[in-house]
């Protein structure tokens, strides 16, 4: 017996339910992140962050205990999930050439503000809000 069955976790996400942080780099054919992987480490991930990924277009809901999400040079991601807002850990992100999404993540003026108003350091390119 594994020390995760004797603790009465299933093994069912692997190692990854300690998963805390998550970098990924250069995948010009990631779309989205696997569910396998979100499904495993959606309540320990604290950082996520993806460079480099040109068609990665969606990031996932429900990463309860984020703290720092950095985006970088992935062009084809237009928008933040739904329930960013609720997100209270969130206390850094960063989009940095991602134009469309930096123009949503506009402060007081774009589409995606509102899920991110509530986040004490915010880094747009090269504007620090």
């Amino acid at each position: 017996m594994d020390e995760e069955e004797s603790n009465g976790e299933t093994n069912e996400g692997g190692g990854l339910k300690k998963l805390q942080c998550l970098g990924i780099m250069k995948l010009p054919k990631l779309v989205t992140l696997p569910q396998w992987l979100i499904k495993g480490a959606a309540d320990a991930l604290k950082q996520i962050k993806v460079v480099g990924c040109i068609n990665f277009t969606a990031l996932p809901e429900g990463l309860t205990s984020l703290q720092k999400l950095e985006i970088i040079m992935c062009p084809q991601l237009t928008h933040l999930p739904k329930g960013m807002e609720h997100l209270c850990a969130l206390a850094e992100i960063q989009i940095i050439d991602c134009p469309a999404l930096a123009n949503r993540c506009l402060k007081g003026t774009g589409e995606d503000w509102h899920k991110i108003a509530h986040v004490r350091n915010i880094h747009l390119n090269d504007i620090f809000l």
